[in-house]
């Protein structure tokens, strides 16, 4: 990975994207290799990109999802878009750099090959599951309703992975000290089960 055309005055931003990244490597067996700046192109191997972009109008953050990043996606990560938010604002509870790191904790998230957890039948109809496009996922058992990845928790902005988020990633990467739990003891932590070609987990 490497940030493209990096600011000065994202220094702050880009700071707390390697925080985020940080935490999932504290927990897995995984490493974000990030560049300062991206090469020229045609000087290497590609990497993919994290653009930092500042549009208020712009809903939120996105991330292609697991290997499709390598196959072309990129992560873009908006500071802007939570500034009038009660929470996210710079006077809210969390606050704009707060709520930055979280969002990239959950974007890196996608490219670990996560989905949200909102798309499962399991979730609750909160309203930012009404705003998006993504459709529900009939089969899918998973749920975690403290997930990073789950936009229905309203503790998210907190930043925290939860118990159900770090045995996944130790399912699918294995654990900083050699332990892999199995997928269906992460999946049963959810009250749900694993198995069929829709579990998003990996």
């Amino acid at each position: 990975m490497c940030f493209e055309a990096p600011a000065e005055a994202d220094a702050w931003a880009r700071e707390k994207v390697m925080d985020a990244a940080a935490a999932w490597e504290a927990v897995a067996r995984v490493e974000f290799d990030i560049l300062a700046a991206c090469p020229a192109p045609g000087s290497g191997p590609r990497r993919i990109p994290i653009r930092i972009e500042h549009d208020p109008e712009l809903f939120a953050s996105s991330s292609h999802l697991g290997v499709n990043l390598v196959r072309g996606g990129a992560i873009t990560l908006n500071a802007d878009y939570l500034v009038t938010n009660r929470i996210c604002g710079r006077r809210g509870t969390v606050g704009r750099e707060g709520c930055f790191y979280a969002d990239a904790l959950h974007e890196l998230g996608h490219a670990l090959g996560f989905s949200h957890d909102h798309v499962s039948p399991r979730a609750p109809d909160c309203v930012a599951r009404l705003g998006t496009p993504e459709a529900e996922v009939a089969d899918e058992q998973y749920y975690d309703p403290a997930s990073i990845m789950n936009y229905c928790n309203p503790d998210r902005w907190k930043g925290q992975l939860s118990p159900a988020d770090l045995c996944s990633v130790r399912a699918a990467y294995g654990g900083p000290h050699g332990d892999r739990p199995s997928r269906a003891s992460c999946y049963a932590m959810t009250g749900a089960t694993a198995g069929g070609r829709e579990s998003r987990r990996p």
